[in-house]
């Protein structure tokens, strides 16, 4: 084969091939920066510069990778500032004031847009000086599939009027995500706005800071048409409202495939929130046990998987779970077979153990939160798993020990957590289940070097994460 002289040989590949190649390029810078620094309101800046580098420079290569690289550069677009951040997104290159008038001046852009994202502050007493533009965006980008809609406080009447405005434009939503800093959506607004669009082909709805502890919800019942939705998925964060209002969502979507519940002690304005158990959801999600198929719930109001039995969900694949869910706090990862035995739902595949969150919402995880309690009760569950010919072939382990917090007792026989993971996956292996975890985020001497004994251990007697016994160690006084 001779050797290819001319620098701008990819540019005689077909149109189709092309294509291909500047998707995967523009997936890749996605996928780099992802969600998580999305979610850092200092990095929100970097993250948008970066997301969006290869489309906004093939663009100005040619007319050709132009016209291919165009689509991928407006398919996300988002809009809006909040107090938080020190770098307002306003100042991002290209300035939203050049993404409006790019988009006043050429309408053919507006058919681009898939994804549209405002960042709007419901708190101020004056107009938002750029809402001007998240207003204009709404209208035009008509086209969009996902709308994503955050602000600091729902309070404020033009805020839900600026979501209302946007869900009526956009009739080919998909993806609807509303989020309240303040944990102040007003859940009757919410369902009118849900009545009146229709939402016909909403297919995702993800839900934070829902409350009724605010004056416009006191004295109205919320109300939703059950069985009107074609919902599949539904994701509720920061979720304070009680088992009368998660029916109402459920019995409206009586397709739902995927379910996420997020809640805390308490809400943004320091009223306790009800008191969520595994055993109160339960009947709850039976609603639709025919048609779930992921389950992920992170509650740790009253821990605990009594009563929670998901054998009856015929396609249940995948469940998630908390260690603080699960079990108390400072409670021993008992091995109970009949709770392990209801969380073998008929289809079970994979089982998400999730120790990023610890019992405590206000504390850092400890370094020993895998300990030999831990691997104990997923080898049994595994074990009980293969007896009753569940199809479980996977356990992911969600683990990251934050490296300064010091745990509360050790001994000169614990063991490194990724090592009791390795021989976990060793002896699981044999009945043809897979075991993943997180990639660790301490080397073993960093991570040995961070215990700290803060107990009177005789010889060799093992800690609490080595025993599994609380009763090995000696009470510490607090």
């Amino acid at each position: 084969m001779g050797v290819i002289r001319d620098r701008a040989f990819i540019l005689q590949l077909p149109e189709e091939l092309l294509d291909n190649i500047v998707q995967e390029a523009c997936r890749m810078d996605k996928e780099t920066w992802s969600n998580e620094l999305y979610e850092n309101w200092e990095q929100r800046q970097k993250y948008w510069e970066e997301r969006f580098r290869t489309p906004a420079s093939l663009c100005l290569v040619c007319r050709r990778l132009n016209r291919i690289a165009m689509p991928y550069l407006y398919a996300d677009l988002a809009t809006g500032r909040t107090p938080r951040e020190p770098n307002y997104i306003d100042n991002i290159v290209p300035s939203l004031k050049l993404l409006h008038r790019s988009c006043r001046n050429n309408p053919d852009l507006w058919r681009l847009c898939r994804s549209l994202t405002v960042y709007y502050d419901g708190r101020r007493r004056r107009r938002d000086p750029l809402g001007y533009i998240a207003d204009d965006l709404t209208t035009w980008l008509t086209e969009a599939r996902s709308f994503s809609f955050t602000a600091l406080a729902f309070a404020s009447g033009d805020a839900w009027r600026l979501c209302r405005h946007a869900m009526s434009n956009f009739e080919h939503l998909e993806a609807l995500s509303l989020r309240s800093e303040n944990c102040d959506i007003d859940v009757p607004w919410l369902f009118d706005i849900l009545n009146e669009t229709g939402s016909s082909k909403l297919r995702t709805l993800e839900l934070s800071g829902l409350s009724l502890h605010y004056k416009n919800t006191e004295n109205r019942t919320p109300k939703l048409e059950p069985g009107t939705a074609s919902l599949t998925t539904l994701r509720l964060h920061n979720f304070f409202l009680t088992p009368p209002i998660l029916k109402k969502l459920i019995r409206w979507a009586p397709s739902l495939e995927n379910f996420r519940l997020e809640s805390a002690d308490h809400d943004c304005s320091g009223k306790n929130s009800y008191p969520w158990s595994l055993a109160t959801l339960q009947p709850i999600l039976a609603i639709n046990r025919k048609t779930l198929r992921t389950i992920d719930i992170s509650i740790n109001h009253q821990p605990g998987l009594s009563g929670f039995d998901m054998r009856p969900f015929e396609r249940l694949e995948e469940i998630r779970l908390t260690a603080c869910t699960m079990f108390r706090l400072r409670e021993t990862a008992a091995v109970d077979s009949e709770n392990m035995a209801g969380l073998l739902a008929p289809s079970l595949r994979i089982f998400h153990f999730d120790l990023t969150l610890d019992k405590d919402p206000y504390r850092d995880i400890a370094l020993d939160s895998f300990g030999v309690a831990e691997q104990n009760w997923l080898r049994h569950f595994a074990q009980m798993a293969v007896e009753k010919n569940c199809p479980l072939r996977e356990i992911e382990i969600e683990f990251c020990p934050y490296p300064g917090f010091i745990s509360i007792e050790h001994c000169n026989m614990c063991i490194y957590p990724w090592d009791r993971m390795d021989a976990l996956a060793r002896e699981l292996a044999a009945d043809g289940i897979l075991v993943r975890y997180s990639r660790p985020n301490l080397s073993r001497d960093d991570w040995a070097g961070a215990l700290q004994t803060r107990c009177d251990c005789d010889g060799d007697r093992p800690c609490f994460a080595c025993s599994g016994r609380r009763g090995d160690v000696p009470e510490l006084e607090m």
